[in-house]
């Protein structure tokens, strides 16, 4: 996934820096856009690689609602909210 990152990462500098020396108002615009684009993509992939650390760690998440009901039962029993 750095690697991924990495590559998107360095096309988006190309292309800034292309913008910067292109000849014309178009050609600028084509470039920052392409920039941007490369930047959206680098955000997607660090969302996704999120989203997985999320889904991983889920694995634990049903032992902690259990704790976590079980702990609420025995307060009940205890009478304490």
């Amino acid at each position: 996934m750095a690697d991924d990152t990495d590559y998107l990462q360095h096309r988006a500098e190309e292309e800034l820096e292309m913008a910067q020396r292109a000849g014309s108002p178009e050609a600028t615009v084509v470039h920052y856009k392409l920039a941007n684009a490369y930047l959206e993509r680098i955000e997607a992939v660090n969302r996704s690689a999120e989203d997985e650390e999320d889904r991983s760690g889920a694995a634990d998440g049903p032992n902690a609602a259990a704790a976590s009901t079980e702990s609420r039962r025995r307060s009940a029993k205890r009478g304490e909210p």
